[in-house]
């Protein structure tokens, strides 16, 4: 499970390169990129490292991400790209210890040539518990999902919702769907095709096992599908075992292809079918739809095979 606090590393050394040695860096204004001329098309520009201050005052924030977790979107329309950040409180000389702070979405605006417009300072971004991203309903909603935190003594919460509006700035939509057990969190997921009746987008995810003292610590064995509506209102779809309970797997990655769903696990593909109102199915021929992934140690090149391949 990617934790989002393992860049408590980054900040600190933010902290101590551009804190410590530059007493004038803790200036509030927010710079702008600007372009003179627009790129050619597939160019790589380096982006101006002053777009925002990693440190202002005692406040430091370092860009979230790793692993297959989405930590940044950006509109279907190109407007607006948001990104999530981890937050951190200085404290005084020598140490200059690092304190933990909520997470945060910044907003940027995209220009016409690429470069980026910050909306506000990294200090009012919008507080979030999430550590992934994603965009829904064609850049209508943006939703958050908490893969590390749960609670022993009620069911977590995972999602927070929020609705994008004209300006790109975000408004929070009331959610109160929870999971169905203490300790437990969702995986990485994926976003699915639109309801065919326009009420929303469909998402899945795996339910993963987040209690310590469990045996089957941090896998699963049963994924979830839940819709996204327009008004950013939430609700389950279905739930189905990819594989017996018996067996959970740890979860690394979900795609969709809208028709199919795959389940990356420690050692195994899953694919199950998604029907038109966004149900995926179980495998009703299991031998076909679990693979064997092989690394090459010439090649480091990953190569899919079916089992039925395999015994052939």
């Amino acid at each position: 499970m990617s934790r989002i606090s393992s860049w408590s590393a980054v900040a600190w050394s933010l902290a101590m390169a551009v804190f410590a040695p530059h007493p004038g860096s803790a200036a509030t204004n927010i710079s702008s990129q600007t372009g003179a001329t627009t790129p050619a098309l597939g160019s790589l520009v380096e982006l101006l490292p002053t777009l925002q201050p990693p440190i202002t005052g005692n406040f430091s924030f370092a860009f979230a991400g790793g692993g297959p977790t989405p930590s940044s979107v950006i509109t279907p329309d190109k407007k607006y790209m948001y990104v999530l950040i981890n937050t951190y409180q200085i404290g005084p000389p020598p140490q200059y210890a690092l304190t933990s702070g909520s997470n945060k979405i910044l907003t940027y605006g995209i220009n016409g040539d690429g470069t980026l417009t910050a909306t506000g300072s990294p200090e009012a971004g919008q507080d979030t518990t999430g550590t992934s991203l994603y965009l829904a309903n064609d850049g209508l909603t943006l939703f958050t999902i908490n893969s590390d935190g749960s609670s022993a003594s009620a069911n977590t919460a995972p999602f927070e919702v929020f609705t994008i509006k004209a300006d790109g700035s975000l408004s929070p939509v009331p959610n109160t769907l929870q999971l169905p057990a203490a300790l437990t969190v969702l995986s990485p997921g994926a976003l699915g095709s639109q309801a065919t009746d326009g009420s929303g987008q469909y998402f899945y995810a795996t339910l993963v096992d987040n209690d310590p003292s469990d045996s089957g610590y941090l896998t699963s064995s049963v994924v979830y599908a839940f819709k996204i509506a327009a008004s950013g209102g939430l609700s389950y779809v279905s739930v189905f075992n990819f594989t017996p309970s018996e067996q959970p797997d740890y979860i690394f990655n979900i795609l969709t292809s809208e028709q199919f769903l795959y389940i990356f696990g420690n050692s195994n593909v899953y694919k199950a079918g998604v029907d038109n109102n966004g149900v995926a199915r179980p495998p009703a021929n299991p031998p076909d739809t679990r693979f064997s992934a092989c690394r090459s140690p010439l090649t480091q090149k990953i190569f899919m095979l079916s089992i039925q391949q395999m015994a052939a």
